[in-house]
């Protein structure tokens, strides 16, 4: 078989497409890599600064829970006034918690304390007392702070049962000790 120029030129030209494909195929599977080496950096740094970003959030309620055990230790926050005052100014330093809960026992009467922020962006207090059996919610705009609460209907009777002292949320999870401050659930606003 004798190599013409119509030959030679058919295996140039073979050998050149051969030679372009590899190279081609070659940085196509390093580009592929690359590819794949940046979107796992990507997706390790995301979940990263994601992590660091709830732990600072949930950091938040530690520091909360902190200050307000640190008031309450310091007698700043007596009886249900007091109380109320701590646990008010707890909610409005931070727009990322919804409520405060206090629950105390003292001298056989148990009462509970919970400031919350309704849906409507007013401050409410609701107070269960197990002296006159009775719960009360009333309410103030958020931009009224020290103003005095509005009542929202009428005063609820409560049972022996409904004791706040007598529920989980009085005791550690794992502790029967009481007087403890503990952390409740989280709750994501609408």
């Amino acid at each position: 078989m004798r190599l013409t120029l119509g030959r030679a030129m058919t295996l140039f030209t073979l050998t050149l497409i051969l030679l372009v494909s590899g190279v081609f195929y070659w940085r196509w599977t390093k580009s592929k890599d690359e590819a794949d080496v940046r979107a796992t950096s990507e997706r390790t740094l995301a979940v990263d600064r994601a992590v660091k970003e709830a732990g600072a959030f949930l950091e938040q309620g530690d520091a909360m829970l902190k200050k307000l055990a640190d008031e309450f230790a310091a007698g700043r926050c007596e009886g249900v006034s007091g109380a109320e005052s701590c646990l008010l100014s707890a909610l409005a330093r931070s727009s990322d918690f919804s409520e405060a809960t206090y629950i105390t026992k003292g001298d056989g009467k148990s009462w509970q304390l919970s400031v919350f922020r309704a849906g409507d962006g007013r401050m409410c207090t609701r107070q269960i007392s197990m002296a006159d059996k009775t719960s009360r919610t009333e309410c103030r705009e958020a931009y009224q702070l020290l103003a005095a609460c509005k009542p929202e209907g009428l005063p609820q009777e409560v049972r022996d049962e409904d004791d706040p002292a007598s529920r989980y949320g009085f005791t550690t999870p794992f502790e029967e000790v009481p007087g403890k401050v503990i952390r409740s659930d989280i709750s994501a606003r609408p």
